[in-house]
């Protein structure tokens, strides 16, 4: 089991809840610069970039869907992944002994950008919405 944490374009993600849509598939695209400042930041604190095979690239491309970008932080204190897809920017934590750490990291690191880049922050196993 996994717990994630989700950024969205703020107004995205006051009119989802508002209008209780329950598919964010198509969320409203996060602009080039904040997934840049984002990325940006998340290799400063160790965050490694993880590439997809070139042959599930290509078998997603085909299917007219672009392939998330995709980092890793793995240390003996933390374990994380963040994705980026064209609307939301996902931490996800994997259950493992640095679990609850980990959360608590990740956690942090959003809310931090859902301030600074005036996104929404959305944590669906605690329910906390930031917008």
């Amino acid at each position: 089991m996994s717990y994630n944490i989700d950024l969205y374009d703020r107004d995205f993600l006051r009119r989802s809840i508002a209008e209780q849509s329950g598919d964010w598939t198509n969320a409203d695209p996060i602009s080039k610069e904040v997934v840049e400042a984002v990325t940006d930041a998340c290799v400063a604190v160790g965050f490694q970039a993880e590439h997809h095979p070139p042959s599930f690239v290509e078998f997603l491309r085909n299917q007219g869907v672009t392939p998330s970008e995709d980092f890793a932080l793995q240390t003996p204190t933390m374990s994380a992944r963040m994705s980026i897809f064209r609307g939301s920017i996902s931490f996800v934590v994997e259950a493992s002994p640095v679990a609850m750490a980990s959360i608590e990291y990740c956690s942090g690191i959003a809310r931090k950008f859902a301030r600074d880049f005036n996104l929404g922050y959305y944590d669906g196993q605690s329910g906390e919405v930031i917008v």
